[in-house]
């Protein structure tokens, strides 16, 4: 089965008028969103490399004879950590605006993410790392209270 390119993209728009009322005013900034988005991206990376999803979990072991394939050309097995050649993560990229940040998959490295993250019936199994867990937010709103 071969996957077609996509693009995994993510706009979060956490309401932060909601948490932090007028005060958010001063804050809301491109330079802002830029932080956060590198603080979400690396949680992201941190998280998936201790092999474990976004809610936590540990992911869905190698199959078998993939896990022989990476044993083989001397890569672990022990945990999935989505890290072979380093291209996909290589790829995360980001896109600040005043008041929201995108974090995607830039080029062919966006397929491989999308496929991980979604799954691909009877290839590959679901890997969700990719998104904003109850900790992620928590680490984000600190961010913020931070700069108050």
């Amino acid at each position: 089965m071969e996957i077609s390119p996509v693009e995994i993209t993510a706009k979060w728009n956490i309401n932060l008028r909601d948490l932090f009322g007028s005060t958010i005013e001063r804050l809301m900034s491109k330079r802002l969103w830029t932080r956060l988005g590198n603080l979400q991206r690396f949680r992201m990376k941190d998280r998936t490399a201790k092999g474990v999803d976004i809610n936590n979990q540990p992911f869905t072991p190698y199959s078998e004879s993939y896990a022989d394939k990476r044993r083989e050309a001397g890569f672990q097995i022990g945990k999935v950590d989505l890290n072979r050649s380093g291209r996909m993560w290589a790829s995360l990229s980001q896109e600040a605006h005043d008041e929201s940040v995108e974090i995607f998959f830039a080029g062919e490295p966006a397929a491989r993410a999308h496929g991980h993250n979604f799954g691909v019936p009877g290839r590959l199994p679901q890997r969700e790392f990719f998104g904003i867990s109850d900790d992620d937010r928590t680490a984000i709103i600190d961010e913020i209270l931070k700069n108050l």
